[in-house]
């Protein structure tokens, strides 16, 4: 019962469950989710060259992207702009896709780090720490990433950010 309270699938709300392979192309680089998460900030739509502006790529890597949420319903397209269908994924905890995933935005955070303005927040802290607390901490976490997932729901969608969380004992 314990471990089952613990599984954030149980307390973070999703839409959709993309099928393996289309798991394996949205997970692959954070450019699938950050461009997703990008077609959901202005509600006139988007444009494949806004696109391009925002994450400095080519017109044809735009254009397979939208192609992309268009096929699996993460998108929609009204007039040539490109509209958020489904809003919500999740991978859960043992999917095979779920360390790329973590990787591709630890990198982007260390990318990050070297330019971080005073609004933003980094923080990393090696510590000892009980058993008991430690137990204590990964349930307030857990809690937390409810709340913010509360949070983010009902917010309205003015830019993009992540947050990366990560909370393990130290061995070799």
């Amino acid at each position: 019962m314990k471990s089952e309270s613990l599984r954030l699938s149980r307390r973070v709300q999703h839409e959709k469950s993309l099928s393996d392979s289309e798991r394996s192309i949205f997970y692959s680089s954070w450019i699938y989710p950050a461009v997703h998460l990008f077609l959901g900030l202005s509600k006139e739509g988007v444009t494949l060259e806004e696109i391009c502006e925002r994450f400095s790529i080519s017109r044809q890597r735009a254009s397979d992207l939208a192609h992309f949420f268009l096929r699996t319903g993460l998108a929609n397209e009204e007039r040539g702009k490109y509209f958020p269908g489904v809003q919500s994924t999740f991978l859960e905890q043992g999917s095979p896709h779920l360390i790329k995933h973590h990787s591709n935005w630890r990198v982007k955070a260390i990318e990050k780090s070297e330019s971080i303005s005073a609004e933003e927040l980094m923080f990393t802290a090696p510590l000892s720490i009980s058993r008991r607390d430690f137990s204590s901490v990964r349930e307030k976490i857990a809690q937390f990433i409810k709340s913010l997932s509360e949070i983010v729901k009902a917010s309205e969608a003015e830019d993009i950010a992540t947050i990366n969380i990560d909370w393990f004992w130290v061995k070799k």
